[in-house]
């Protein structure tokens, strides 16, 4: 049986335009894997840099309402960083803020002792 001539098959190469010419995406499925584990491990780094065990506040009445309710959504370091910008209305303001504006889970009947601790402690001078 003879052979036909065919044409021969043209492969044409498609390139992709999302990557830039100085940069190509990864090639192979390992690297992209390993590309994914690198990102994964610096943002696991970053969290533990940010290690809450270090952060301590003042000991004083109404701490365990702080640390009741004011962590389950942030850090406690917002506390000692925002204390030389807010005075009494400026710690009642924020918390309000939280409860009204994000949600916050906290009882009506905590606010004010949440408050007393903050402006107390953590009070603008």
């Amino acid at each position: 049986m003879g052979e036909t001539n065919r044409a021969p098959e043209t492969v044409t190469r498609v390139t992709s335009s999302v990557y830039p010419p100085s940069l190509s995406a990864p090639q192979h499925p390992l690297l992209a894997g390993r590309l994914s584990r690198v990102c994964l491990l610096i943002l696991l780094t970053g969290t533990a840099l940010a290690d809450e065990a270090s952060i301590r506040i003042k000991d004083g009445a109404g701490k365990d309402k702080v640390l009741a309710n004011c962590i389950s959504c942030h850090s406690i370091d917002y506390i000692p960083m925002n204390s030389v910008f807010l005075d009494r209305s400026g710690w009642t303001a924020t918390v309000n803020k939280m409860v009204k504006a994000f949600g916050a889970p906290i009882k009506d009947e905590d606010i004010p002792q949440i408050v007393d601790y903050l402006s107390r402690y953590y009070g603008k001078g």
